[in-house]
């Protein structure tokens, strides 16, 4: 019997898992093949008559050879071996590229799945789960832990794959509070879901083997949510993920705005604690340092490493890779001159050179001496640009509504929504408008995005950014507005998708609406900055091409869909 104690060593060793142990004499030999295996070095330090003592130091590549031998680390997943044969399901055919994806997770006994969003990462790890859980054998269970507004998706996608029968096959979480029958409904479902809000609250449930609701695998939906180390959410599912057996890891931006975002979701599907603690990841793989106001990280370093690590982990897959048929999707920024009257701090502070105004917080950010003060008056002037563009983008939707088209428009703020949506009303006489947002209740939202995909008639959805930019299909419309920006490449790239995926019919556009010398001219720098950051972790060159083409149509993309759309008075 072996007795080994693992502990995980930094990046900066080059070793991740390593460990003593003591073992008969008789095993001998298997050390000694063990050894020759790449990716593990095994040192004996004393023999007995009996026993054998010594330590093995592990590359994670060499896992399914420390597991024959019973080596291994804690929270490792297991691989299985299965063929593309076995990643059927009863009523969907997957497309190749979604069955390999599938092969790769289940090769490794889980890992991070994140194809661009719209390629079906849902089916592929619904086909994964079933196949690893067959492995399994005997009576398994499924966590699926995403936001809440995945889970009728879910429900959705398992009766359509024919993996349930019944609705109620499919066990949601709703109450913050585990009550017993709530409990005992849960551990009886095969296929359970728990929304991040909720997953502090019945952390125990999860993983006290007492109540024997341990999942054999977990899916973590939409894992981007998991990218801040505090959060109680965050710090549940390192709770939880390590229990399962096998754990998959889903999201179409892994890496949503800095490099420490990865630290989460690496830990959660590499196990083992082979990446070490988040002070570990960042002083390797940022420029990690500590200023007057604390430790910061920024950039990125030894990417071809990180690259390396992620390769038997990470899958991503965009629509050229893998030739899916989705139309061409072309990206406008309409640059729009401002037409009102700055408000009063905002005077105050431009001095009436908006110029100058925008240069000195660039400055500002670049120094790194941005702070509250300058924050909140970024705020406000995005504030004043959302309201300043509801004319435009209102005008903009109608003309697409009387051409017999649908139309999606992102907001950031709820007031603007329903500005916009009011305008619209005014402006078409048979086009309709429905308002989304974090107040609308499930049900609600539901009816509104089935009647809306149905394309009775001509519909625009305006909706707030949040509420709206993941788990959903939007792809009746080809046109989709971001009225307002996101600070995060991620969240714009993700609400894009919403129409730009499977099932698209006609050429996608996203139109970005700016207003000239404004705050929005600071978040499109950003946005392609951040961008570089990505790429440069990932080697995912499409977040670049993607913002670096719209800043290269930026100039005049406005002027010409404003001539083609709205007609010769624009």
């Amino acid at each position: 019997m072996a007795m080994i104690a693992w502990r995980p060593q930094p990046a900066t060793h080059g070793v991740w898992w390593s460990g003593k142990f003591t073992l008969p004499r008789t095993k001998l030999a298997d050390l000694e093949d063990l050894s020759e295996v790449p990716g593990v070095s095994v040192s004996i330090s004393d023999t007995e008559d009996r026993m054998v003592i010594g330590a093995i130091q592990a590359h994670r590549s060499a896992h399914a050879a420390l597991a024959r031998l019973g080596f291994s680390p804690p929270g490792a997943m297991a691989p299985a071996d299965l063929t593309g044969d076995t990643l059927s399901l009863p009523t969907r055919s997957l497309r190749s590229y979604q069955i390999e994806g599938a092969l790769t997770i289940v090769g490794a006994g889980g890992g991070l799945l994140c194809d661009a969003p719209g390629l079906g990462k849902t089916s592929s790890s619904i086909a994964a789960a079933v196949a690893l859980c067959n492995d399994i054998g005997g009576r398994t269970s499924v966590l699926v832990v995403g936001p809440k507004y995945v889970r009728n998706v879910w429900r959705q996608e398992l009766l359509a794959c024919g993996v349930i029968d019944d609705p109620d096959d499919f066990y949601a979480v709703d109450a913050r509070t585990p009550t017993k029958e709530a409990e005992q409904a849960f551990g009886a479902a095969r296929w359970r879901f728990c929304h991040y809000d909720l997953l502090d609250d019945w952390r125990h449930v999860f993983t006290n083997p007492l109540y024997g609701t341990r999942a054999n695998v977990v899916i973590f939906d939409e894992a981007h949510w998991l990218r801040n180390p505090k959060a109680k959410r965050t710090k549940a599912a390192l709770a939880i993920g390590p229990l399962a057996r096998h754990r998959i890891v889903l999201t179409g931006t892994p890496l949503a705005n800095r490099v420490r975002d990865l630290w989460p979701l690496l830990t959660l599907a590499g196990g083992g604690g082979s990446w070490g603690t988040l002070f570990q990841f960042l002083s390797r793989y940022t420029h990690y340092a500590r200023d007057a106001y604390g430790w910061v990280s920024y950039g990125t370093r030894h990417e071809e490493e990180l690259r390396q690590r992620l390769a038997g982990l990470y899958v991503r897959r965009t629509n050229d890779d893998v030739g899916a048929e989705i139309p061409p999707l072309t990206r406008i920024v309409h640059r729009i001159p401002p037409e009102r009257p700055l408000s009063a701090p905002l005077q105050r502070f431009t001095g009436g050179d908006t110029v100058k105004a925008l240069q000195r917080l660039r400055d500002a950010f670049r120094s790194g001496v941005a702070r509250e003060e300058t924050l909140k008056l970024i705020n406000d002037w995005r504030k004043w640009t959302s309201d300043a563009k509801v004319d435009y983008t209102a005008h903009s939707v109608a003309s697409i509504l009387e051409q017999n088209e649908n139309a999606v428009v992102f907001t950031w703020r709820r007031e603007t929504a329903e500005s916009i949506a009011k305008q619209v009303d005014k402006l078409s006489e048979f086009g309709r408008a429905f308002v989304i947002h974090g107040g609308v209740p499930d049900a609600e939202r539901v009816r509104l995005i089935d009647e809306f995909q149905a394309n009775h008639s001509p519909t625009v959805i305006v909706a707030t950014i949040d509420s709206l930019k993941e788990g959903v299909t939007l792809h009746a419309a080809s046109d989709v507005f971001l009225h307002d920006l996101d600070w995060i490449p991620a969240t714009v790239l993700q609400a894009e998708k919403r129409i730009h995926r499977i099932g698209a019919r006609k050429p996608c556009r996203s139109h970005w609406i700016v207003i000239e010398s404004s705050a929005d001219e600071l978040i499109v720098e950003h946005l392609d900055t951040k961008a570089e950051v990505i790429a440069d972790a990932l080697d995912d060159a499409a977040m670049r091409d993607a913002l670096d083409e719209t800043q290269l149509r930026a100039r005049d993309a406005g002027a010409d869909f404003a001539s083609e759309i709205l007609g010769d008075d624009a």
